[in-house]
């Protein structure tokens, strides 16, 4: 997977879906500074989805030495605000860990409402 994504991104360097896969490639093989490089000129390049990717990493920490929870809400907001539905998800997540410090059902429950609207238009 890796090999062809790295040839996508060198015939299609603007294309930012390109970068985003490429990230993920490696984020699967471990290569948590390569990945964050992919998904940094994803959102260079203005595709909505690497901030997305993005907020996931700085939520979890996956890839990367610890979770940055205020980046990745920034992130998810900008996401959303970019079109991308489940950046809503994210941000009900963010809110609904107990034990964090942006636990707040309250804002869980308005971002899960956005959410579950928007898969209702699609359903």
């Amino acid at each position: 997977m890796i090999d062809a994504c790295r040839e996508a991104v060198m015939q299609f360097p603007d294309n930012g879906r390109y970068w985003v896969q490429l990230g993920r490639g490696y984020l699967k093989i471990e290569q948590g500074n390569a990945m964050l490089d992919a998904f940094q000129k994803a959102k260079s390049l203005g595709y909505p989805v690497a901030w997305f990717a993005l907020a996931v990493v700085y939520h979890t920490g996956n890839g990367i030495d610890e979770a940055d929870l205020n980046r990745a809400e920034i992130l998810y907001k900008e996401a959303y605000r970019r079109g991308v539905g489940y950046a809503a998800l994210g941000l009900a997540r963010l809110y609904d860990e107990p034990g964090s410090p942006f636990f707040d059902l309250e804002k869980a429950g308005v971002w899960q409402s956005r959410f579950d609207a928007l898969n209702d238009r699609l359903g």
